[in-house]
């Protein structure tokens, strides 16, 4: 295989202009939590299609939602501290291109 000529094809679908483009819609950045389970709403879009959002809280994976609306509803851990968390939402598009939005959220 080394003496292989290397490939002279371009990628063009795993390019800038075709990542995804995600939001949170909630909750708010910054927001204070007291309910016993947050219900986590995103958007998302892309050139080449949305294969799925994945939904993280504090790094963790919570829930994966492959149709609009992008939702999840997560129930808080009875174990949880009381302080400040960060919940992620990856997008993905049908090429595998990804783009991440992250929020804050403080649990009272």
């Amino acid at each position: 295989i080394y003496n292989e000529t290397p490939p002279e094809e371009y990628d063009d679908i795993h390019t800038n202009k075709d990542l995804p483009v995600v939001s949170i819609i909630s909750p708010r950045n910054n927001k204070d939590i007291t309910d016993e389970s947050i219900t986590i709403k995103a958007s998302a879009t892309a050139s080449l299609g949305i294969k799925q959002l994945d939904f993280f809280f504090d790094d963790k994976l919570i829930g994966t939602d492959a149709t609009r609306p992008y939702q999840l509803i997560f129930s808080l851990p009875d174990d949880l501290v009381d302080e400040r968390h960060t919940i992620t939402v990856k997008a993905y598009d049908k090429a595998n291109n990804r783009q991440d939005k992250k929020i804050t959220v403080f649990i009272k």
